[in-house]
């Protein structure tokens, strides 16, 4: 695990990036500051190993342990439902974990950025859009079962006559949206992207109502940023998708 001192001055040098236009990604410098309108920051693919991200998440994933390892630490799905269902919590490598109470502007965000997906692919019966924090398992033993504020699922990843389970569906969503909330630092979202991504989540969006951006992660290109007034499209997974970032905000 990375010493404290270190972790300071890491997330000190985020911040100062973060004010001149960049962003840190797990940990790993950007190779360059870019230029203003210069919307995507070239990563290092190293970082996106396994051992690396553990390691990152360990530090970055916030929360209040309900019930601490050594108890929790092999705490099994069906276990975790039983006791937690209806619960603000998530499941991060078998400790229970309380997820805080998010504001009225997020609910929002999340409302208007669900009611825009939905509308998309209900038109072209393309899938389902769930919310209100369904949970996504990326990872067992130790189980990690995260609670995404949307997600998409095509009918090809989850079929349309295929019922909707109470508790865990048995794929992976193909998008995932976060809403960044006053309380979520930059370094906590993008644990979560990274998990999602090495889940096999194939794109992870962060809408940030502060600065009325959303910023799209995939595991093998570059990040993009979409301001206020972009349109913000998904191609590889929603071709003809497009949507101004501004009304998610508005």
């Amino acid at each position: 695990m990375m010493p404290s001192a270190s972790r300071r001055v890491m997330v000190a040098m985020r911040d100062r990036l973060r004010s001149i236009g960049t962003t840190l990604i797990m940990g790993v410098w950007p190779r360059k500051v870019p230029l203003a309108g210069d919307s995507r920051i070239r990563y290092d693919q190293a970082a996106w190993n396994l051992k690396r991200m553990d390691e990152m998440t360990a530090l970055m994933i916030p929360s209040t342990t309900i019930q601490p390892s050594p108890v929790a630490s092999g705490m099994a799905v069906e276990e975790f439902f039983k006791q937690f269902v209806d619960q603000r919590v998530e499941l991060v490598k078998g400790v229970v974990r309380e997820v805080p109470m998010p504001g009225s502007r997020h609910g929002y965000v999340c409302m208007e950025i669900a009611f825009l997906l939905r509308l998309f692919v209900g038109e072209r019966g393309l899938g389902r859009v769930l919310c209100n924090d369904s949970f996504v398992q990326t990872r067992v033993n130790p189980n990690t079962i995260l609670a995404p504020d949307l997600a998409y699922y095509s009918y090809q990843q989850f079929p349309k006559e295929a019922e909707l389970p109470d508790g865990l569906l048995p794929v992976l969503p193909e998008i995932v949206v976060e809403v960044r909330s006053p309380s979520n630092t930059w370094t906590e979202m993008l644990a979560k992207v990274i998990e999602f991504l090495q889940a096999g989540v194939r794109v992870v969006i962060v809408a940030d109502a502060e600065t009325k951006t959303t910023s799209v992660y995939r595991t093998e290109t570059l990040q993009q940023i979409f301001r206020e007034t972009d349109e913000l499209t998904i191609p590889d997974v929603l071709p003809g998708f497009a949507v101004r970032v501004g009304r998610f905000f508005e």
